[in-house]
């Protein structure tokens, strides 16, 4: 009877040339889904701030859903400034 020395160790090879790549591929999965999930909350989080500086007077007499134009510019500045997606991009005139 032949002795096959190393069979084991070509076996462990083969396993895991299958096995790392999967675990890399899961971990990118993973990856993925955490930043999609930190984007969706980023997004509710900024619509969230923009709504806070609605026109309440506007919203009360007529419903509509709006800024006074003048408040536009300067809001418009500090929200681009300050939401997490868009602060790479500074606005022309922010401070």
């Amino acid at each position: 009877m032949k002795r096959q020395r190393g069979s084991i160790t070509v076996f462990i090879c083969i396993l895991m040339a299958a096995l790392i790549p999967l675990s890399a591929i899961l971990v990118d999965l993973a990856r993925y889904s955490e930043a999609a999930k930190i984007a969706e909350s980023t997004v509710k989080l900024c619509t969230e701030s923009m709504l806070a500086a609605y026109d309440r007077q506007l919203k009360e007499q007529y419903g509509l859903l709006a800024m006074h134009p003048r408040d536009i510019n300067p809001w418009k500045r500090r929200y681009m400034n300050s939401c997490p997606i868009t602060s790479r991009r500074k606005m022309p005139g922010a401070a």
